[in-house]
């Protein structure tokens, strides 16, 4: 997977700027550094993002054959399942705003040429 972004990244960069995350997007809106990007044109992404998404997770699961989007809702409340997954995805997704700031906006450690690389092994 990481590598599959960091070759997309440096293969759409300078097409759209490789928005493919929607906390990205957001993260990079709200960070006010990226002047070509207006909060308009950041919420189309977003919403093109969503709904990217989820077609690819329809198709996921048409290609696995297992087409039931249902979830565990009878888990047991003791599990704390939902907890770790939360906050595995809040810190995994913190980790990529940050290294995307850091090797994409910002003056004092943006990278030229190791960028994807580095938004990539964030995935991997």
């Amino acid at each position: 997977a990481g590598a599959s972004l960091a070759s997309m990244v440096y293969a759409l960069g300078d097409v759209s700027g490789a928005h493919f995350n929607p906390a990205v997007t957001v993260a990079l809106t709200l960070s006010r550094r990226c002047p070509d990007l207006a909060p308009a044109t950041a919420l189309m992404y977003v919403i093109t993002q969503l709904l990217g998404g989820a077609f690819a997770a329809y198709l996921s699961t048409v290609a696995s054959g297992d087409l039931d989007f249902r979830l565990p809702l009878n888990a047991d409340p003791r599990d704390h399942a939902y907890t770790k997954i939360l906050f595995g995805e809040g810190a995994f997704t913190f980790t990529l705003c940050y290294v995307v700031l850091c090797v994409v906006v910002s003056e004092a450690t943006k990278s030229p040429t190791m960028f994807g690389l580095a938004i990539g092994s964030v995935v991997t």
